[in-house]
């Protein structure tokens, strides 16, 4: 099952703050890493939004 795009946008800004408090470069770029890990899967579920919205218009 897909993730909401409400609970990516969270996790985003959630690893975003955590990536800030982070003593350690490594850790800051664990932490950043995985925030744009989530926003390609929100692209990916909006872009797959778009479309089934375009399929039903045609």
């Amino acid at each position: 099952m897909a993730r909401s795009k409400e609970f990516l946008l969270e996790q985003i800004a959630r690893a975003q703050r955590f990536a800030q408090a982070m003593n350690t470069v490594a850790d800051r770029e664990r932490f950043e890493k995985m925030a744009a890990d989530l926003r390609t899967e929100l692209d990916a579920a909006e872009a797959a939004e778009g479309q089934k919205s375009a399929a039903a218009t045609a």
